[in-house]
C-alpha cells in the first residue's frame, strides 16, 4: 500500500465550533460544564478547554500544508453544497465514482442521516464509555452553521 497518505480536515466557522462545543461540554460527564456562554467564551478564547485554541488548530495544520497532502474544507460550504464536497473529495483520493455512487454517498452524509446511524454518531460512547450528565443531548446535535446569531444564544428577548 506504500504511497502519501491523504488528509482531508474539515473546519467550521470558530463561532459555530464555539457554540456547539458549549453544548457538548454541559452534556458530558469528563468535561468542565459552563451554564453560562460568556464564560465559556472567555475560557474558549483563551484556549482552556480540551483541545486547546481553535486558531492554534487551524494554524498548526495550515502551516505544513506543503508537508502533507491535505485537502481543507469548509464545513458550512459542504452544508451549502454536500454534492460538488463529495466530488471535490472524490477527485482529491483519486477515486472514481459512478452518478448512483455519488448519489448515495450524499444521501449517507447527510447530517439526518448521520445522527440517526450509530455508526456515524458516537452516542453510544458517550452513553457508556464516556459519560452524560443526562440520558438527554446527542453526539450531533443540530449540524446548523451560524447557530450562533441564534437569539438565545445572544440572549435577545
Amino acid at each position: 500500500m506504500g504511497g502519501v497518505a491523504k488528509i482531508i480536515y474539515i473546519y467550521r466557522n470558530p463561532k459555530d465550533v464555539m457554540t456547539s462545543y458549549f453544548h457538548f461540554s454541559n452534556m458530558v460527564v469528563a468535561l468542565e460544564a459552563a451554564n453560562d456562554m460568556e464564560h465559556f467564551m472567555k475560557r474558549f478564547l483563551d484556549g482552556n478547554v480540551v483541545g486547546s485554541r481553535w486558531f492554534d488548530h487551524i494554524r498548526g495544520w495550515y502551516e505544513h500544508r506543503h508537508d502533507f497532502s491535505i485537502l481543507f474544507m469548509m464545513y458550512e460550504e459542504m452544508k451549502k453544497d454536500l454534492r460538488s464536497s463529495v466530488l471535490k473529495i472524490s477527485h482529491f483520493l483519486e477515486k472514481e465514482l459512478s452518478e448512483e455512487d455519488v448519489e448515495a454517498i450524499v444521501k449517507q452524509s447527510t447530517f439526518q442521516n448521520m445522527k440517526s446511524d450509530p455508526k456515524a454518531n458516537y452516542d453510544e460512547i458517550l452513553k457508556y464509555e464516556i459519560g452524560k450528565r443526562t440520558d438527554e443531548g446527542h453526539f450531533l446535535r443540530k449540524g446548523d452553521a451560524q447557530e450562533f446569531l441564534d437569539a438565545k444564544m445572544l440572549r435577545v428577548p
